[in-house]
């Protein structure tokens, strides 16, 4: 009799646990939670770092060695350039969507946030600062150095200028939220016109020259559209509502669905891609800008990977192995996405004159890929140390999420 009445309860307790996993790993979560668990956003920020190397390492063919020729690199880059460019809006869309999520809106989280960023890129900017001045490739220059620091210069850090952004960014969402008081419309409005002229006009004040102008201006320009549209995309529960319209559709064909969707960017580009040109002038100086449609591709691209990655978790939650294989290796690199981003960056600065050839010292694309991941994941698993080491425990974890 006792054997009997226990049976339902030892049933309750089985499924409330496995309920419990998967809400961990997918996205069966309440409606005001983000639509994936932090884990997935591990993976979501390797398959970005994946790409930007992609980019960076083979999609550029100035940024090759003189001794290597690529006989496929004018393809690869003609086909694969603009696609994998996603990888910045992949993080851009991560960090409004997440920040929907922040119960503290205020300025204080900014400043944490922006401190939490800058500790990482910090601690592998001045090492390659020194490195770039005693080796000769960069002179001694304060001003040169404060604006390296601060991600505006690209001579060491080429593609540091993620940083300004960042800041710019987390400065403004206080303001902006306050001041849309949750409307949409208000928001999406201010979003797109008001913070880009106030990115405008400060760069301008900071440096007048037109190259660096364009470029910083470029970069928030499309970068901030992603951001946004990360926002209003949680605000709105939009990848909720498209779940339950999939979940309609028979799961082989919704699948195949994901996977096509996933790769639109890839199969059509120009669509995405250098969709509207708009000239203008901000002083003497004359700006152009490439509108392009990636602030509506990426939430896609997001909502589909993050679907097909829960499909391949979904048969382990049966199983002694919780995590799969795959999703696991993926969520080790995530970990370190940041500094990856930043590590990397030697190759292509000042220092690229003696960092490339050890690159490219494998020569074929896989080994060169692996080659590259490899230096940089060793150099941010100690940056991770050093920087715990320096951090008191209480503010590990804002440093963590910066």
């Amino acid at each position: 009799m006792t054997e009997i009445q226990e049976q339902p309860e030892l049933s309750e307790k089985i499924t409330k646990s496995s309920s419990e996993v998967e809400a961990v790993v997918r996205k069966d979560l309440p409606e005001n939670g983000p639509f994936w668990s932090r884990r997935m956003t591990n993976v979501l920020k390797t398959i970005a770092i994946i790409l930007m190397f992609c980019h960076h390492f083979f999609m550029i063919p100035d940024y090759h060695p003189d001794n290597i020729n690529y006989p496929w690199a004018s393809f690869a880059t003609n086909v694969f350039g603009l696609p994998t460019k996603i990888c910045v809006g992949i993080f851009a869309f991560i960090t409004g969507y997440m920040y929907c999520f922040n119960k503290n809106k205020n300025y204080k989280y900014a400043m944490e946030s922006i401190w939490g960023l800058l500790k990482q890129y910090w601690t592998v900017a001045i090492p390659l600062i020194i490195l770039s001045i005693a080796t000769g490739v960069s002179k001694f220059d304060i001003v040169g150095i404060i604006k390296t620091l601060t991600g505006y210069s690209s001579e060491v850090m080429r593609f540091g200028w993620y940083v300004y952004f960042f800041t710019f960014l987390m400065l403004f969402f206080p303001f902006l939220v306050r001041i849309s008081k949750d409307d949409t419309i208000v928001f999406s409005f201010l979003s797109l016109i008001l913070f880009n002229i106030l990115a405008c006009i400060l760069f301008y004040r900071i440096d007048k020259d037109a190259f660096r102008l364009r470029l910083a201006y470029s970069n928030i320009w499309g970068t901030s559209l992603t951001a946004f549209s990360g926002y209003l995309v949680a605000k709105t529960g939009l990848f909720f509502k498209w779940k339950s319209f999939t979940d309609r559709i028979p799961t082989v064909l919704r699948y195949i669905t994901f996977l096509l969707l996933a790769d639109l960017a890839f199969m059509f580009p120009d669509l995405f891609y250098h969709w509207l040109f708009v000239p203008f002038r901000f002083e003497h100086i004359r700006i152009g800008l490439f509108v392009n449609a990636e602030f509506i591709y990426v939430p896609v691209f997001v909502f589909c990977l993050v679907e097909l990655f829960s499909f391949i978790e979904k048969p382990h939650f049966n199983s002694e192995k919780k995590t799969h294989p795959l999703v696991r290796f993926f969520e080790i690199f995530g970990k370190y996405s940041t500094f990856l981003w930043f590590w990397h960056c030697m190759f292509f600065g000042v220092l690229g004159k003696y960092t490339k050839s050890i690159l490219y010292a494998p020569y074929s694309p896989v080994f060169v890929l692996i080659w590259g991941f490899m230096i940089c994941l060793s150099l941010s698993f100690v940056s991770e140390k050093f920087l715990q080491f320096i951090t008191p425990k209480k503010h590990r974890s804002v440093s963590k999420e910066g």
